[in-house]
């Protein structure tokens, strides 16, 4: 028996996170710049401006699926550890959410 036989072949690419600074990332209008922005982002001020950007990215009726896996995934991965008291059905309503999440953190 060989032994390649039984061994997967997958194909990917290896993105090594750490080779790309912020400022370079930001200059790549792609999903994937967008998420590593987003992974390393340490405030609301850079991710408020990646979903807005994201928001206008992905608003052709063609990006629809995309779009909602992305926000599948922002809501249950991403804002769940930082905002989880917001509520995000739709990525476009982006600044809407975030209006009402500083205005209540900010009145108590």
């Amino acid at each position: 028996m060989e032994s390649g036989t039984y061994r997967p072949r997958f194909r990917y690419l290896l993105i090594d996170e750490s080779a790309y600074a912020d400022t370079e990332l930001a200059t790549q209008r792609n999903l994937v710049a967008a998420l590593l922005r987003l992974e390393n982002s340490h405030d609301l001020q850079p991710v408020h401006e990646i979903l807005v950007a994201l928001a206008k990215w992905l608003q052709a009726p063609e990006q629809l699926e995309l779009r909602r896996s992305f926000v599948s995934w922002l809501k249950q991965v991403f804002l769940q550890g930082r905002v989880p008291q917001i509520d995000l059905p739709e990525l476009t309503i982006w600044r809407t959410c975030m209006s009402c999440y500083l205005k209540t953190s900010i009145t108590g």
